[in-house]
């Protein structure tokens, strides 16, 4: 159970990190690419690195990642990153510029397990707001449903933001 202030560690959230399916959706694993890498918080640019795909390994700041797949059930197959510690993750995290590793090497948790119950509700309707395309702000309306947004998944959400 997490204290009211927190655990003290730093969160996933807060550490600059890469996921293999955004760089899969980005097409470095379809044929060899070479490219910047950026990320954003709040529509502002936060950082960037070079990132390369040969074919055979990745490589991010100088860094090769070791890249793993498994066969899916119905043909093809998900690719893995290998972390120095010997896990199959599919995110890796650099904070302040250092190596990358797994969540578990550099000690992070997510925000969620840091807060008090009754704030674990709060941040869960904050996210469906920001999903919707509206503000965090629990004082304003609910946003209005997304085009191209089935209304059954609409109305779901709403009712999961509503319970919470």
């Amino acid at each position: 159970m997490g204290r009211y202030w927190g655990s003290g560690r730093r969160t996933v959230e807060q550490t600059r990190g890469i996921e293999v399916g955004a760089l899969q959706r980005a097409g470095y694993f379809a044929a060899s690419k070479q490219g910047w890498w950026i990320w954003r918080h709040e529509g502002e640019i936060t950082g960037n690195a070079q990132i390369g795909w040969d074919g055979e390994r990745l490589t991010i700041r100088a860094q090769v990642i070791d890249i793993g797949w498994t066969p899916c059930r119905f043909g093809g197959h998900r690719f893995w990153f290998r972390c120095s510690c010997g896990r199959h993750v599919a995110t890796l995290y650099s904070p302040n510029g250092r190596p990358w590793g797994c969540r578990h090497c550099y000690r992070r948790t997510y925000a969620t397990r840091q807060a008090v119950p009754r704030d674990r509700h709060l941040l869960r309707a904050q996210r469906i707001r920001r999903r919707l395309g509206g503000s965090p702000n629990m004082l304003e309306d609910f946003p209005p449903k997304p085009k191209g947004m089935h209304w059954q998944r609409y109305k779901r959400m709403r009712d999961v933001h509503d319970l919470a």
